[in-house]
């Protein structure tokens, strides 16, 4: 599997899209919906790993309501402590750790450009026996809560190389969520080992987080097929030169 995390930044706010999808909700993706002005990617190393992480997380973030939404300097310490909290629930938590890492974007009042990035990382740093099985010891690693741009990860050269050609910031949402959506579906088109389909969600001062419904990435593969022949010849001799 191929999995793509592109995050777009416009001039009225930012743009998710990925091609990491275990289900058929909204959320059954590697996008995740922090609070009403706080979204992000989980991205995990491990096959099949995702859906645990992503239950775990959106368990956590539903503690964190008293928050403020968007970021805060406090919001990464609160996730780790509600993740803590949520793993000694398990007693099989030292046997199977859940390494992922967790980009955030979100709105921060006070801000100039409004947008910040928090970077969170939890990682296996040690394995030991206990009664004949592997225990594993994990951490977390933090950065302080940074301007947003925009976010690649994963098989994204395509929409890095897009976003830098046609100035991404200075898009509207909707040329955003086209570029987004061009460069996750035919990055698929180029290389076939990757799994197909695609989840967006956007973000705004204005909105909030939202989820882009069917109809809307109906509307986007409708606008995308129009410039997408053109586009897919250009790209397959690019990368295929």
């Amino acid at each position: 599997m191929g999995s793509i995390y592109t995050g777009i930044m416009s001039k009225d706010g930012f743009v998710f899209a990925t091609n990491d999808i275990f289900g058929d909700s909204d959320c059954d993706c590697s996008i995740v919906r922090v609070n009403s002005l706080c979204g992000g990617f989980i991205v995990t190393a491990r096959g099949g790993l995702l859906p645990a992480v992503s239950r775990t997380l959106a368990e956590c973030f539903s503690c964190l309501e008293r928050l403020p939404p968007g970021i805060t300097r406090s919001l990464a310490g609160e996730i780790i402590d509600a993740f803590g909290k949520n793993r000694l629930n398990d007693p099989d938590s030292a046997s199977r750790p859940m390494p992922f890492l967790l980009l955030l974007i979100g709105y921060r009042q006070g801000l100039p450009r409004g947008l910040e990035h928090v970077f969170i990382r939890n990682r296996v740093t040690g394995i030991s026996m206990e009664n004949g099985k592997k225990a594993y010891a994990t951490a977390f690693d933090t950065r302080p809560p940074e301007p947003a741009e925009n976010l690649f990860y994963g098989h994204a050269e395509l929409s890095r190389y897009l976003s830098m050609r046609l100035q991404a910031k200075d898009l509207d949402d909707e040329a955003a969520e086209l570029l987004s959506y061009m460069s996750v579906t035919e990055t698929q088109k180029i290389d076939g080992s990757m799994d197909p389909g695609i989840r967006m969600a956007t973000l705004s001062a204005r909105d909030g987080f939202g989820w882009l419904d069917e109809e809307s990435l109906r509307r986007l593969s409708a606008r995308s097929r129009a410039a997408g022949d053109m586009l897919a010849r250009g790209l397959f001799e690019k990368f295929h030169a």
